[in-house]
């Protein structure tokens, strides 16, 4: 085996190896923002003596951050998919496609400041809301990025990898009416213009 021939495999080898340190690393980022989410269910310290009526008016308070984490979880959810299977078909990457990645990861980690605020718009208004709508829409809006970075970059796919499916699939998930009437950030922001709507009449 010649020099040359040497020096390229241990090239790709070292590129593989780049790579899924990428891939765990953004793994991680999704894994600790919804750890970060899941803390913020908690009960409060008890001053008094414990008792029936005590423990469910607290667990009735803690609804709203409840169904905060499942809500956010489920987008996380979603964005990790929609993550695995876009880097799943990759064999290497550029600094685009670094970039592009930690876009995404920016907004994912936002996470947990928006379930908070899911959670006060469940109870005081439009405002904490409205933002955490942004936050969803700026990973929907990074993802696509990302996706579309990737899926025109014919270099850094696997040559074995199927990705007509994969575009398919990825084209519709981010079709401009998909996201309006079908994504999760979509349909958010349809509930609060409904009922924005419904507050005025």
């Amino acid at each position: 085996m010649e020099h040359n021939e040497i020096d390229a495999i241990k090239k790709e080898v070292k590129k593989e190896f780049e790579l899924e340190r990428l891939k765990l690393f953004s793994d991680a980022v999704f894994a600790i923002v919804i750890t970060m989410v899941a803390i913020e269910i908690k009960l409060p310290h008890f001053e008094e003596e414990v008792t029936e009526k005590l423990l469910k008016n607290t667990l009735l308070h803690l609804v709203p951050v409840i169904i905060s984490y499942i809500v956010s979880f489920i987008f996380i959810s979603v964005y990790w998919y929609a993550h695995f299977k876009l880097f799943s078909v990759l064999k290497t990457y550029d600094l685009g496609l670094v970039l592009r990645n930690l876009l995404l990861l920016f907004f994912i980690a936002l996470f947990p400041f928006g379930s908070t605020l899911f959670a006060e718009a469940l109870t005081i208004g439009n405002i904490p809301l409205i933002l955490y709508i942004i936050i969803t829409f700026g990973c929907g809006f990074s993802g696509v990025i990302l996706g579309r970075y990737i899926l025109s970059k014919p270099e850094l796919l696997d040559e074995h990898a199927d990705i007509t499916e994969l575009t398919r699939q990825y084209l519709k998930m981010f079709d401009k009416e998909t996201i309006k009437n079908h994504s999760p950030a979509g349909k958010l922001y349809k509930k609060w213009r409904d009922r924005k709507n419904v507050k005025k009449n």
